[in-house]
C-alpha cells in the first residue's frame, strides 16, 4: 500500500533516485519488463468477419432462409430482391463500423501526451507511453497525470479525481503518511492516472502504469465485460419469433386443409412455405437500417462519433441516470427549487444557473415578490 509507506521507504524499494531520477539503461530494462504505459487494445476482428456480424439477427436469418427457400421454389426474382435488400442493409452497417473505426484510430495517433520526467539528472519531456515505476514525476498545472504516483513533494497541489470518486471538488494533495486502511478518495498523498491537476506544482514518484493503475483496471474490465442486447434488438428478435410462430403455425392450417380436401402432396408443401415466404416483412430491416444512420448522421453533426449503428438507439433508448453528485454531470450549479420557512410555509422558486433572475411563488404557484412581508 503505497500511500501508508513514507516517501523514503519507496524510493528504496523502486530501486530510483528523488534528485537524479532514472538512468536510461534502467529505463529500457523496465520498459521490456513491464511493458508501455499504455492500455492493452483488443484484437481487431478480421473485415470479413465484421462484414458477417451483421447477419447475426434473428430477423436477417428469416430473410436469408426465404432467400434459399424462394430461389428453391423458382420464384427467382423475389429472392434476387430479398438478398438485395439484406446485403444492403449489411453493407450499410459494415461501413459505418469501419469508418467510425479509423476516425477513432486517428483521433488516437493524434492524442499523444507529454510528460516531465526527471532523467539523468535532467527534466526532460518524454511520452507518456513511456513511462516507468521509479520515474520522477513534475508536476504542473493543467496537466493529466500520466500514471498512478506516490507524492513527494507538494505546493498548493490540486486534482480534480472526479472520473475515478465522483466527487465534482478537486482533492487537495500532500506528502504525508496515512493509515493502510483508507478509501482511494481519501488518499491524499497519492495521484492517479488520467487526473487533471487543477492548480499548484508538486513531485511524485512513479508506483504504477498501464493497466495495473486505478483507470487501467477499469478499462481492462471494460475490455472483458460482455456487451448488452439493444433494447431495439431485443425488440426485433421478439417480432422475428413472434412472426415465425404464427406464419408457422398458418402455414401448417393451410397445408393441413389441402390435405383434407385431397390436393396433391407437393402442391401442398409448396403453397404453404409460398405463403409463409409471402408473410415475411422483408423491408422491415432495411427501414431500421436508414433510420438509425439517421441517428448516427445527427450524431455526427454534434460532433460524435457512433461506432455501431445500435449505439443511437440505445441512447435514446435511456430513461435515467442515476448519480450520487449532480456537480459531475452538471456545471457545478445548484439551484433552490423550494424554500421551507421556520412557520412550515413552503415557496417555488424558478430560476437557472447564477444569474440573479426568476420567480418566486407560493403553494398555489401564484407569483409573489419576496420583498413584500406575507400577511
Amino acid at each position: 500500500m503505497w500511500h501508508s509507506k513514507p516517501t523514503a521507504v519507496i524510493i528504496k524499494e523502486l530501486i530510483t533516485s528523488e534528485s537524479k531520477g532514472l538512468s536510461v539503461k534502467e529505463v529500457e530494462k523496465r520498459l521490456t519488463r513491464d511493458g508501455l504505459n499504455t492500455f492493452p487494445e483488443k484484437k481487431k476482428t478480421p473485415l470479413i468477419l465484421k462484414f458477417l456480424e451483421q447477419f447475426k439477427d434473428l430477423m436477417i436469418v428469416i430473410l436469408l432462409a426465404s432467400t434459399a427457400i424462394s430461389f428453391l421454389l423458382g420464384d427467382i426474382l423475389d429472392a434476387i430482391a430479398i438478398a438485395a435488400i439484406v446485403f444492403i442493409n449489411a453493407t450499410i452497417g459494415f461501413v459505418q463500423e469501419i469508418n467510425a473505426e479509423k476516425t477513432l484510430d486517428s483521433l488516437k495517433r493524434k492524442d499523444i501526451l507529454y510528460s516531465l520526467v526527471l532523467r539523468n539528472k535532467t527534466i526532460e519531456k518524454i511520452p507518456v507511453s513511456q513511462l516507468v515505476c521509479g520515474d520522477i514525476l513534475i508536476l504542473e498545472e493543467g496537466e493529466k497525470v500520466p500514471a498512478d504516483a506516490r507524492i513527494i513533494e507538494s505546493f498548493s497541489l490540486r486534482i480534480d479525481e472526479s472520473i475515478l470518486t465522483g466527487e465534482s471538488q478537486a482533492a487537495s494533495k500532500n506528502s504525508d503518511i496515512l493509515k493502510s486502511k483508507i478509501s482511494l478518495a481519501d488518499r491524499k498523498n497519492m495521484i492517479y492516472k488520467d487526473t487533471t491537476i487543477i492548480a499548484g506544482r508538486g513531485k511524485a514518484v512513479v508506483v504504477a502504469t498501464g493497466i495495473n493503475t486505478e483507470i487501467g483496471k477499469i478499462a481492462l474490465y471494460l475490455q472483458t465485460a460482455e456487451t448488452p442486447t439493444t433494447p431495439l434488438a431485443r425488440q426485433l428478435n421478439k417480432v422475428g419469433r413472434m412472426l415465425t410462430y404464427v406464419i408457422g403455425i398458418i402455414a401448417l392450417l393451410i397445408f393441413s386443409i389441402n390435405i383434407y380436401k385431397s390436393v396433391p402432396l407437393v402442391e401442398s408443401i409448396l403453397g404453404s412455405i409460398s405463403l409463409a415466404v409471402a408473410a415475411i416483412p422483408e423491408g422491415l430491416p432495411a427501414i431500421v437500417t436508414i433510420v438509425l444512420s439517421l441517428g448516427v448522421k445527427k450524431m455526427a453533426d454534434k460532433k460524435a462519433i457512433v461506432r455501431k449503428l445500435a449505439a443511437s438507439e440505445t441512447l435514446g433508448a435511456i430513461k435515467y441516470i442515476a448519480t450520487d453528485k449532480t456537480g459531475t454531470l452538471t456545471q457545478n450549479k445548484i439551484n433552490v427549487v423550494k424554500i421551507i420557512t421556520p412557520d412550515h410555509k413552503s415557496f417555488l422558486v424558478e430560476g437557472e444557473g447564477y444569474q440573479p433572475e426568476g420567480v418566486f411563488m407560493d403553494s398555489s404557484e401564484k407569483v409573489i415578490n419576496p420583498y413584500t412581508p406575507s400577511g
